[in-house]
Formats: C-alpha cells, sequence, structure tokens
C-alpha cells in the first residue's frame, strides 16, 4: 500500500511535468515579438556613372531590432527616368542623359533612397592632323578633368564609324593630360576630306569632328578643351594648341 501511494505521488509528478513541456510547446504558447519591417535602406553600386553605363541599386530591409530580414521584394523607381532608368524589380539602372535622379526603393509603406549623377564622357578631341592623303597624321585627345582616364574599352574612327578601333588597353590620360593616336592606328587613315569619331569605353560618342580641307597645320580647339575647331598657326603635338 505504501509503494502504491508512493507510485501515485510519482505519476502525479510526472503528469504535471509532462502538462508543462506540453504548455510550452503549443503552438499559442508565448513568444518574442514579431518582427517588423521599419527601414529600408538603398545603395548604388556607382553614384556617379557616365552615358550609357549600367550600375545596380541594392535595397537592405531592416526590423526594429536593426537586424536585416526577408520582409518581400521592394520595388525600385527613379525619380527622373529621363536621366537614368531603373529595372523596378532588380534595380539595374541605366545612365541615358547628364543630370541627377533619386532611385528609391519601397516597402509596405517605408522607403529608401539614393542620389545619383551621370555626366558626359570626360574626354575631347582637341587637335587633328589629317597631313592630306599621305601618311604621318594624328589626333590628339585631352583630359579636361582633375582625374586620369583609363582608355580600356575607348575606340576611335575616322568618317566610317563600322570600323572601330580600340585604344591601348591599360592606357591613361593624366589629369588635365593630352594624349595622341597615330594615323596609322585608325583604319583607312585620315583623308584629306574626313571625320574623327571618339567613342567612351559604354559606346556613347564622346567627340566628332569632320573638316573638308587640309589645314597644312592643323585643326585644334582655340582655346584648348572649350574652343571650337579652328586652323592652328602650328601643330602642336602632345602640347597645348598655338591659336591665332
Amino acid at each position: 500500500m505504501r509503494w502504491h501511494r508512493g507510485h501515485s505521488r510519482l505519476s502525479l509528478v510526472l503528469g504535471v511535468c509532462a502538462a508543462a513541456v506540453a504548455a510550452c510547446t503549443r503552438d499559442d504558447a508565448p513568444v518574442g515579438p514579431a518582427r517588423v519591417l521599419t527601414t529600408v535602406r538603398v545603395s548604388v553600386a556607382d553614384t556617379s556613372a557616365e552615358l550609357g553605363q549600367f550600375t545596380v541599386a541594392t535595397a537592405t530591409i531592416l526590423d526594429q531590432f536593426g537586424a536585416t530580414f526577408d520582409a518581400g521584394r521592394v520595388m525600385f523607381a527613379s525619380s527622373s527616368p529621363e536621366v537614368a532608368g531603373v529595372n523596378p524589380t532588380d534595380g539595374r539602372i541605366l545612365a541615358i542623359s547628364p543630370g541627377t535622379t533619386t532611385i528609391t526603393a519601397s516597402l509596405r509603406g517605408k522607403s529608401g533612397s539614393q542620389v545619383i549623377t551621370v555626366s558626359f564622357p570626360p574626354l575631347f578631341l582637341n587637335e587633328v592632323v589629317p597631313n592630306g592623303d599621305g601618311a604621318g597624321g594624328w589626333v590628339e585627345l585631352f583630359n579636361p578633368t582633375d582625374a586620369p582616364v583609363d582608355l580600356t574599352g575607348w575606340t576611335i574612327t575616322n568618317g566610317n564609324i563600322f570600323q572601330s578601333n580600340a585604344l591601348p588597353v591599360g592606357a591613361v590620360i593624366p589629369a588635365r593630360g593630352f594624349f595622341v593616336i597615330e594615323e596609322s592606328s585608325i583604319a583607312g587613315g585620315l583623308q584629306a576630306r574626313d571625320a574623327v569619331h571618339l567613342f567612351s569605353s559604354f559606346g556613347v560618342q564622346s567627340d566628332a569632328f569632320i573638316w573638308g580641307h587640309d589645314p597644312v597645320t592643323s585643326f585644334g580647339r582655340c582655346p584648348d578643351e572649350v574652343g571650337g575647331f579652328i586652323r592652328t598657326t602650328e601643330a602642336t603635338k602632345g602640347t597645348a594648341n598655338a591659336c591665332p
């Protein structure tokens, strides 16, 4: 009889423990606070882009504890799609025209944004020596910016834009510096009546010049960088132009 009572007490204790475990594992048992979307942050791979350049925006979703979590797919938009358009679902951006735009990502009433600036390709044609119908002509490029420009991916043509000529891979024009391209590097050369077209690494025409006669000296921008092309007093290969 004593064993029976002890057994009953043990059974009661085990039953209470089992009930407690069951209560703790029920679906309606108390849990921590639900995660709530509080912040959408946007970053852009290139906040400064050239015409024709692709870049991408990404969004980070944060809860009330500042932790990232998956709360669904954001939707992207551009405040000025004529400057840079953005794919609404994956954030891919194409730079279309110079200016600034704001890329926004939105989800459930929350949003974040990032400004992107689009600019023209940085390089200019600065001086051209067609050298008549003979060999020995050249084209001079100028970098008007305060940063070096890598020529990898840039191309140049004469009047036949379908004969593209790649500029040297890894060549760099220093800030406010010059770079000379020999006529022998341009398919078809530079004729007495011809043209030069310069294209950026993103396939956008950066500059062009057309002429209808042999200048004897050279055609150059006067003043350098900002002026129109005129006949110079002498050819100045790789240096500032000699303007009349």
